[in-house]
């Protein structure tokens, strides 16, 4: 099932259970992310994530979708926008490529706290979406016919990914072609192994779907290299996607008028499979299609919400709208974005977004909040309110982007009611510019080399370095200068079954660019490194001064590397790389880059029985801080990881089993070292679920199972023990009645034990959900449609700091609360322009724990943790081109 609902207990996972701090008499409160993950997907297709956050008292600055390919080292993001249901966000349908692709969420709320989902390490172990290709998905999970047995035909065994044209040509081909071959001697060709796929014979089709596919099956044992496929005598075997089990075509152009394929293989004895030969017509050619290509179109959709949340006795309010548009003018093509909340602030950076994109395939031009990724190591998802612009000749190619990174923001002070002082609460931030420039060859589908220049600086007058004399000082912003230098290569042969990818960088970094470059004389005294020219002669392009790191670059510590290598051949998916990021290497591009730091890392993912059954093996080995320049120890990270997923057959239940074991070790044996504590811990990650579809009293159910088991051991000798454990069980189950009906009930229950049982948290949720629909598509599908929903939830948790950890006349802290949720709100779709959705969510906080003190064996709160209300109303309407 395309983009399956699965994996709940990471939703039950994400709830993130921490004490806020006490603003106006609020007590803590629950925030989290509900989300279903996506389990499948096809290449090529973009994958859409849907996510609500409930953060009751806080607004939602923003959520962001991370993703990447099973093949590539680093994250992208994309903003998730409001929809109907809460947020919605598409995974590029770049990235979605075999064999699969991982993506985790994370949500800044307006206190600057941060949730992420899953809640525990979303980067080192995100949500993995299995992905299949177009044509092989609807073949290769399908059940081995048995020997000398006729093949099911597909319709009740093949995942709803497959396309219905697709199953109906593999319906109608597959049976005709089974029955009527009979069982080949040596000698003959095997025509019983080739299943044509598309296009149909004698059929019409226009250019766009001149696809050219057949299946082979598994039983042939088919030779891949062996593989031929002709059109209109012509081999493009070269052009082609070609696997033991399925070849396919997609010609870039193609004449109307009619045409032959041709498609013949050999298996592993030699023995030769086909030729089979059809022919189709195609409706149209190159020029037609060229004309269409060529016409004017444009869509896109408009959407406002406004949300009204009364949080305990305040007034939390949001208000959202937005916009975006595409479309193309002949061979311009174009496209516009805006968001615009009324959380925007001139004393917070930017929350409004906009961006304008206009091009051409060879040249095109943004301007706005941009986000580009340049180099892994240098320049990567920083956002960028400006110009970008790139040039794409096919083998020379030019990028360059330049403006604001961050905007200049005043301090913010608060008057000492005793003493009338000024006192800081939080620093400014200085205006903050970029500029990337980027000349490349080639292209990333061959070989590619591309040059990398990042300069971003911070303009000194844009804020006062000093504060006057009335201002209590705890420390100071200051500007710095970023100057990073580097390049990338890449080869990618056998369309992309076989890459190799190596970069390289080298930064300078000036923290304070206050009093200006200093002379080459002055930084000789300094330094001991004399230079050829004179830095102020510079200073337009960098500032050097005694801030500068590194001041002598012959120590490599501001130098990066990495390579990576990729192998996808006999059902193997191979990747490796190594790293280093030295210790005073920083790109001001790159905000998210680990700096010292230096290791491997080899995962292999083994795809077998016919893709149905996924082993996964993954090694890292990492040094932390390996330059001990600083006598700080260094620290060895070492994680391998284990994952077994089994998709046998859409009748029986998918499962899914994780483990990984992560060690940290700085080789400290005493307690403290030079006022460094001793680290020696594992942490064991088990995780497993199940997913099953099945028909029971005629109705459809869905039951998801997942249970999870986290074990950190910590091996120092500590006073205090650093062991945790987590255990989390949940199961839901949904419905389909046989009226427009469907029902949800999940159960979950997560226990935790800190520092060995002197601190335990219990937590148990229980939620309904049903959704009705009043719509009759069958008779108005492009008039009015109406949805309603009502959902109930129940949380309940208890534990806090163990009496017996305490000193008889101790304290602790004790976790005794319930929490009580309604929703119920409808959805009204006019055609395909109009929706509007209303939203109710009530929520009751019982809180009936606090602070205990123990005395005379007598437990007495000291004080207690209020408890609170909470509604929100949420309207959302949307008007689509």
């Amino acid at each position: 099932m395309a983009n399956r609902i699965l994996a709940l207990s990471f939703f039950i996972a994400t709830t993130v259970l921490q004490a806020a701090p006490q603003q106006g008499g609020v007590s803590a409160n629950v925030q989290q992310i509900e989300h279903f993950p996506a389990t499948s997907g096809i290449a090529g297709k973009p994958i859409s994530i849907e996510a609500r956050v409930i953060a009751p008292g806080r607004n939602l600055v923003y959520l962001r979708l991370y993703f990447k390919s099973f093949r590539d080292q680093a994250f992208k993001f994309v903003d998730m926008r409001p929809a109907a249901q809460g947020y919605l966000g598409q995974i590029p349908a770049y990235a979605v490529r075999a064999p699969a692709v991982q993506y985790f969420l994370v949500a800044l709320l307006s206190d600057r706290s941060v949730i992420n989902y899953p809640m525990r390490n979303p980067y080192g172990q995100p949500i993995e979406v299995l992905i299949r290709e177009n044509a092989e998905s609807s073949i290769e999970t399908q059940p081995a016919p048995k020997p000398e047995q006729k093949p099911s035909p597909p319709e009740n065994k093949t995942p709803i990914e497959a396309s219905p044209r697709l199953l109906d040509k593999i319906e109608k081909l597959e049976r005709p072609v089974a029955e009527e071959a009979a069982p080949a001697s040596s000698g003959e060709t095997l025509l019983a192994s080739i299943l044509i796929l598309s296009p149909e014979p004698f059929s019409a089709v226009a250019p766009a779907e001149a696809v050219i596919a057949a299946s082979f099956m598994t039983e042939a044992a088919i030779d891949s290299s062996s593989i031929k496929i002709l059109l209109d005598g012509r081999n493009v075997t070269s052009q082609a996607e070609v696997s033991p089990t399925i070849v396919s075509y997609s010609p870039e152009q193609i004449e109307g008028g009619e045409h032959t394929a041709t498609i013949s293989a050999r298996d592993v004895n030699g023995q030769a499979v086909g030729p089979i030969n059809w022919r189709f017509k195609v409706s149209g050619g190159a020029k037609e299609a060229a004309d269409e290509l060529s016409k004017n179109r444009v869509s896109g959709m408009a959407y406002v919400e406004l949300r009204r949340e009364k949080f305990d006795t305040t007034n939390v309010n949001n208000n959202n709208i937005g916009a975006d548009l595409s479309g193309n003018t002949g061979p311009l093509q174009y496209s516009a974005s805006a968001y615009f909340t009324s959380l925007e602030d001139a004393t917070l950076q930017p929350r409004n977004r906009f961006v304008i994109t206009a091009g051409f395939t060879w040249l095109n031009v943004t301007l706005g909040d941009v986000t580009p990724y340049y180099n892994e190591l240098i320049l990567w998802g920083r956002r960028v309110r400006g110009l970008q612009a790139g040039l794409n000749t096919g083998w020379i190619n030019f990028d360059v982007i330049t403006g604001e990174t961050v905007r200049q923001v005043e301090p913010l002070y608060a008057v000492d009611p005793v003493s009338g002082q000024k006192i800081r609460q939080r620093f400014g931030t200085f205006k903050q510019t970029l500029l990337g420039l980027r000349p490349s060859f080639g292209s990333t589908n061959g070989f590619h080399w591309g040059f990398t220049l990042l300069k971003v600086r911070d303009d000194k007058k844009s804020l006062s370095t000093q504060d006057s004399s009335n201002v209590i000082q705890s420390g100071r912003v200051t500007p710095r200068d970023n100057l990073v230098v580097g390049t990338d290569l890449g080869l990618a042969l056998d369309r992309h079954r076989f890459e190799i990818k190596a970069s390289g960088a080298w930064s300078l970094l000036t923290s304070d660019i206050s009093s200006g470059a200093l002379n080459a004389d002055s930084l000789k005294k300094i330094s001991d490194v004399d230079l050829p020219f004179n830095p102020q002669d510079f200073e337009k392009w960098f500032i050097l001064n005694e801030s500068t790191s590194p001041l002598d670059p012959r120590g490599k510590t501001s130098l990066a590397y990495q390579f990576t290598f990729n192998f996808n051949y006999f059902n193997q998916f191979l990747t490796a790389g190594y790293k280093q990021i030295g210790s005073e290497y920083v790109s001001l591009g790159h905000s998210f880059l680990r700096s010292d730091i230096r290791g491997f890392f080899i995962n292999d993912r083994w795809r077998m029985m016919r893709n149905r059954v996924h082993l996964t093996l993954g090694l890292e080995s990492y040094d932390d801080h390996f330059n001990t320049i600083d006598q700080r120890p260094s620290t060895r990270l070492n994680t391998w990881q284990f994952g077994l997923a089994v998709f046998w057959d859409p009748n029986l239940p998918s499962l899914n089993l994780n483990f990984r074991n992560h060690n940290r070790d700085n080789n400290l044996d005493t307690l403290l070292v030079r006022n460094f504590a001793p680290e020696d811990n594992a942490t064991r990650d088990l995780a497993f679920s199940l997913n099953y579809d099945f028909n029971a009293l005629n109705l459809d159910h869905t039951v998801m199972l997942n249970l999870t088991n986290s074990d950190r051991v910590d091996n120092t000798r500590s006073a205090i023990s650093g062991n945790v454990a987590s255990n989390l069980k949940a199961i839901s189950v949904r419905t389909r009645f046989q009226m427009p009906l469907s029902s949800t009930l999940t159960f979950a229950t997560n226990d935790n034990d800190i520092a060995g049982g002197q601190n335990l948290f219990k937590y148990n949720m229980f939620s309904g959900r049903l959704d009705y629909d009043f719509s009759k598509p069958s008779t108005q599908p492009s008039g009015l449609q109406i949805r309603a929903y009502g959902a109930f939830s129940s949380v309940s948790a208890s534990g806090g700091t163990s009496p017996s950890a305490t000193i008889p006349a101790g304290t602790i802290n004790v976790i005794d609360y319930n929490q009580t949720g309604f929703q119920f709100g409808g959805a009204l779709q006019y055609g395909e322009k109009h929706e509007f959705t209303l939203d109710v969510n009530l929520l009751n906080y019982k809180d009936r724990g606090g602070v205990q003190t123990i005395a005379g064996g007598v437990p007495t709160f000291t004080s207690t943790n209020p408890s609170f209300k909470n509604s929100l109303i949420r309207a959302y309407y949307a008007f689509r081109l």
